[in-house]
């Protein structure tokens, strides 16, 4: 035991011997009286350098769901609290989804990038495009009603990918064709056709309206006229013709004939008569008008007297004077009442004498119809215009 504490001491002082010569020359003997050197002061180690901060990056739909977007905020928050920077960011006017994670691959300026695609309604696809420009697919099924469990496996595959690129590991989704990351363009409609020009229509020169061509008629109806005090009233039938000249004017042409009023003293068989007339007329409506109607004519009246010397004919003249309504009836048939009067245009007493005077004045003489010198008539019939 004793011999070998000398022999572990001869060991150390040949170790030590060595290690006190790698470290250098032997210092030269100072002079007298100078200062110790001074002590080396070593540089202090450098800090360790943090752990860089992952970035990944998630692009945000044109028309985001605001849960869709609460629950990619969660995933933030949870990846950010592992050391991972989750930003959003959005596509800039024309640009797709596809192409924002492309640029920002292309600046180096993240690990990864996620988009959303629904082209199917039935179908949610979310994509991922990594730093070394591999792209990843994912596909999840949208059933009717099972939007919450869409979203939260939207959240599950951003996060879960997320964390995968961090640690360098491979992501569980599988690869994708280039022609998967952008969706089919819409096809361009084609441009509708120019219309065609519009024909120059040359507007025809405003032409006075022409005015209402005339139309002629012909009526027949009741006649009625009175004559004198022992007769008063007698009827007959009248026949009437005539043309209207344009809407303002009528003319009229007429034969009447009044039957005998009565057997007695004297007797006034026949009245027979012919007229003129004219006058304005005036639109009521499209199937009423009125009229006033000027004229003239002559009656020629039979009688038989006791006497034979004053039997025969008796003309007389008259004027007329005839207001008028019509009405249509249906097409050119119309309803035509027409009351007036009539003035004699001469005065004649139809007398009788005595038989065998030698003349008829005085006692001889006896005036038996007397007829008025003014006196009513009216008409009532029917007429059709042509």
């Amino acid at each position: 035991m004793h011999q070998g504490l000398p022999r572990l001491g001869i060991a150390v002082a040949l170790m030590s011997a060595p290690i006190a010569h790698a470290a250098g020359p032997a210092e030269p003997p100072r002079p007298a009286g100078s200062p110790p050197p001074s002590a080396s002061v070593s540089p202090p180690a450098p800090a360790p350098e943090p752990d860089p901060v992952t970035t990944i990056h998630v692009v945000r739909p044109r028309e985001a769901d605001p849960r869709l977007m609460e629950a990619l905020e969660t995933a933030r928050v949870q990846l950010g609290a592992q050391g991972l920077d989750l930003g959003i960011v959005e596509t800039s006017r024309g640009q797709s989804a596809a192409a924002a994670a492309r640029a920002l691959v292309e600046r180096g300026a993240t690990r990864g990038v996620f988009w959303l695609d629904q082209r199917d309604a039935h179908e949610l696809r979310v994509f991922l495009l990594d730093d070394e420009g591999s792209a990843y697919v994912r596909r999840i099924p949208v059933e009717p009603g099972g939007a919450e469990a869409s979203r939260e496996a939207v959240w599950l595959i951003v996060e879960s990918g997320s964390l995968a690129l961090a640690a360098g590991q491979q992501v569980a989704m599988e690869k994708a064709r280039a022609e998967e990351l952008e969706p089919e363009p819409e096809p361009e409609l084609e441009p509708a056709p120019a219309p065609a020009p519009k024909p120059v229509v040359t507007p025809e020169p405003e032409l006075e309206p022409a005015p209402p061509r005339s139309r002629g008629w012909v009526g027949l109806s009741y006649l009625g006229a009175g004559l004198a005090g022992a007769v008063p009233w007698s009827s007959g039938v009248a026949v009437d013709g005539g043309v209207d000249l344009g809407p303002r004017w009528r003319l009229s042409a007429g034969y009447g004939l009044l039957l005998p009023w009565r057997a007695g003293d004297p007797v006034v068989t026949w009245r027979h008569r012919g007229e003129l007339r004219g006058g304005p007329r005036v639109a009521l409506g499209s199937r009423a008008e009125f009229h006033a109607l000027v004229g003239g004519g002559l009656e020629v009246l039979r009688w038989r007297s006791p006497s034979e010397a004053d039997d025969g004919w008796r003309p007389t003249g008259f004027a007329s004077l005839d207001v008028g309504l019509s009405v249509r009836l249906a097409g050119p048939l119309w309803l035509r009442v027409e009351p007036g009067a009539e003035v004699l245009l001469g005065r004649a007493d139809f007398v009788e004498c005595a038989a065998g005077a030698s003349d008829c004045e005085g006692a001889s003489r006896r005036v038996a119809l007397r007829p008025w010198p003014a006196r009513p008539r009216a008409r009532a019939g029917l007429a059709v215009a042509f």
